[in-house]
């Protein structure tokens, strides 16, 4: 099992490095809705959607939905009514998360539809975001975004495992602990300080990326609550098992999904207009 989780998580980062740097913009955004795409097919599995015709036209859905996205997403209204509806929906997940963890039975969000609805909202933005992080700055901060999240995952394993002893969330996700999260914000930290110290020279921009950083990593773990909550709620541990050792590829770009929207945003203020 290790050694095959080790192998794909190879194959996966060489094929998106490459995809980073060595493809253009327009290609790129057609990679990452490759991705969105296979991602819809899981989500339509964690929505309730058990035959192979409903999951068909809920991708074909989504697949319409980015494309109608695509030609919208050159206006700049357009891109931050799209961003700023991520936000107001993360920010919903949250409570959401909270209250299912408080007991609350919160019946509609076994709703097929509604989910289905959801789907929009969580897969839409994180291709927008990545399409425009690439357009619009470069793929450095593609890789850096990517990066921040691994090292933020990495940093809550083990200071979950060596000290996690409160529990975040425990209806929700048992394995994650309070400790986790401090890790993961002490490990971003230490990698955005030091990327910018790099790559920055003005200090209230090294501040500002810190900041940016750790508010992305707080904002990613909803992600990975969320999909915790309804894989719980259908009885599932995995969304599918296409990546062998690692589950499904929404089980690796829940994160993402929360992360993406918040850290555009942020850049945009605080590098705006400028491309790196």
């Amino acid at each position: 099992m290790l050694k095959q989780r080790v192998v794909t998580a190879i194959l996966l980062a060489f094929s998106v490095v490459l995809s980073i740097f060595y493809l253009p913009s327009s290609l790129f955004s057609l990679f990452i809705a490759l991705i969105v795409l296979i991602s819809a097919w899981e989500w339509s599995r964690i929505a309730g959607w058990q035959t192979l015709s409903a999951q068909f036209l809920y991708v074909l859905f989504i697949m319409l939905s980015v494309i109608g996205l695509y030609f919208l997403s050159p206006y700049v209204l357009w891109q931050q009514i799209v961003l700023w509806l991520a936000v107001l929906w993360w920010s919903l997940a949250v409570l959401w998360i909270m209250a299912f963890q408080r007991g609350h039975a919160l019946p509609w969000l076994s709703n097929r539809w509604l989910k289905s609805l959801l789907g929009l909202f969580i897969l839409l933005p994180a291709w927008l975001s990545l399409t425009l992080l690439h357009q619009q700055y470069s793929g450095i901060w593609v890789l850096f975004l990517l990066l921040l999240i691994a090292v933020a995952d990495i940093g809550a394993f083990f200071s979950g495992r060596r000290w996690g002893q409160r529990k975040l969330a425990s209806r929700v996700s048992p394995g994650k602990s309070w400790e986790g999260v401090l890790g993961a914000l002490v490990s971003s930290l230490l990698f955005a300080g030091l990327y910018s110290l790099w790559q920055m020279q003005a200090v209230d921009a090294r501040i500002g990326l810190i900041l940016l950083s750790l508010l992305t990593v707080a904002v990613s773990i909803s992600g990975d609550l969320l999909e915790s909550l309804f894989k719980r709620q259908m009885n599932m541990k995995d969304s599918s098992h296409l990546l062998p050792g690692h589950g499904g590829v929404l089980d690796r770009i829940d994160s993402i999904t929360a992360a993406a929207p918040i850290f555009l945003l942020g850049l945009q203020y605080l590098i705006p207009g400028e491309h790196l």
